[in-house]
């Protein structure tokens, strides 16, 4: 199978264009003002917990289901108490579920938060508990509180909640609301929420593998079929497979390696399209890139596209790498591909002149998160074997002996 014509240049201009744009986009979004401000009451009640003996008090409190909250000093240390305020909270401990918890894909948990009344004013059973962004986890929108807190008070609110399916870290923004519909929080104007986050992890396992499976990729420079595998050192460029591959920092790897190296010259590019994969939701595409051991001057972008049927080439992500000791590692939901067969391109550019540039793929894969089918063994079967057939022995057959003829009697 053959690129089609217009691949590399369309590869090219989309390369281009994520570098025009000082890809890679891959950095740490800002969380949002909930989450900072949160945060900054998070660590002041951290300190509450620190110094507050009801924290570690095994006395029983308060949970959604319960009737009476348990109680605590108004000025606890380390609490901002906005006395001025009728509706106000204060964050005390996470009683379940501390932040990056791990859990399973799909599985049932229970979240509780302490709270503090620092207002003015009681929390009825009209107050609520209410969702305000990020990731619910199928918990209800909103739940009642379970009795009156009165200011001072402490009271454990608990919502059960499920996991998602898909790996990944998954954080929710709560906070409180009164009986008149008005929502309040934590921090000095009673705004800040706070929050659950957790870590979903649970087995996956390789769908296809690129490094083992390269050759089944048809590569090309700008403007020629490479071999596969190819020879190390063609000025054409060259791609081949490298068993325990040392990365740029000298680490060693268990997961095999690509070397992909781009034409020699100035934005020389390699690029190799792999045959479609059918996507399933929640599969990922996963990779480590980086620079070849001891390629000091070497200055490339890594690049993943992708085509369904004959339509545009697509770009996944770009990504810069020069020879600084480094590495990047890449997770890609592939969900937005579920149900079509997809083909998957790795490219490797260098960023200016040709220079030691020997770009290094660390087991790029795709994975599907659940277990490995097993491989079915075959076992032997049973076949009947006819059992002898009595051969019939010979029967004795009589002969009648002979009867004696009357011999006619004399005529007298």
């Amino acid at each position: 199978m053959r690129i089609l014509p217009s691949l590399p240049a369309a590869i090219a201009a989309l390369t281009a264009a994520g570098l025009a744009c000082n890809l890679p986009v891959f950095a740490p979004s800002t969380p949002p003002a909930a989450a900072t401000l949160g945060q900054l009451y998070t660590a002041a009640a951290q300190t509450l917990a620190a110094a507050d003996p009801q924290a570690a008090s095994s006395t029983p409190t308060a949970t959604a289901g319960a009737v009476f909250p348990t109680f605590a000093p108004l000025n606890s240390p380390g609490v901002p108490a906005p006395s001025f305020l009728c509706d106000a909270a204060a964050f005390v401990r996470d009683m379940t579920v501390p932040d990056g918890t791990t859990v399973d894909p799909g599985r049932e948990f229970t979240k509780t938060w302490r709270l503090l009344n620092v207002g003015t004013c009681s929390w009825t059973p009209s107050y609520s508990l209410v969702f305000v962004s990020g990731d619910r986890m199928q918990a209800p929108a909103s739940i009642g509180l379970p009795g009156i807190i009165n200011p001072g008070q402490t009271v454990d609110v608990s919502l059960s909640m499920s996991s998602p399916v898909k790996n990944g870290d998954y954080q929710g923004y709560w906070r409180l609301r009164n009986a008149a519909g008005a929502a309040f929080g934590i921090g000095a104007q009673a705004q800040g929420a706070f929050w659950v986050r957790i870590r979903v992890a649970g087995p996956s396992y390789s769908v296809y593998d690129f490094a083992l499976r390269y050759c089944e990729a048809v590569w090309e420079n700008n403007n020629r079929e490479l071999p596969c595998p190819g020879s190390a050192g063609d000025g054409k460029g060259y791609v081949i497979e490298v068993e325990d591959a040392v990365m740029e920092n000298g680490d060693t790897q268990d997961d095999a390696g690509l070397l992909t190296v781009p034409r020699d010259a100035y934005n020389g590019v390699i690029t190799g399209q792999y045959p479609a994969v059918k996507i399933r939701d929640g599969d990922r595409f996963k990779a480590r890139v980086n620079c070849a051991h001891k390629a000091f001057s070497c200055n490339v972008v890594f690049s993943v596209y992708y085509q369904i049927g004959g339509g545009s080439v697509k770009s996944l992500g770009h990504w810069n790498e020069a020879y600084e000791g480094k590495y990047y590692s890449i997770d890609l939901d592939l969900s937005s591909l579920e149900g079509s067969n997809v083909k998957f391109i790795l490219g490797v550019t260098s960023n200016g002149p040709f220079n030691q540039d020997r770009g290094l793929w660390i087991g790029p894969r795709i994975s599907r998160i659940g277990s490995a089918p097993s491989t079915a063994t075959p076992t032997s079967t049973l076949t009947a074997t006819l059992a002898a057939t009595a051969t019939p022995t010979s029967t004795q057959t009589l002969t009648p002996s002979p009867t004696e003829t009357p011999s006619p009697a004399a005529t007298p």
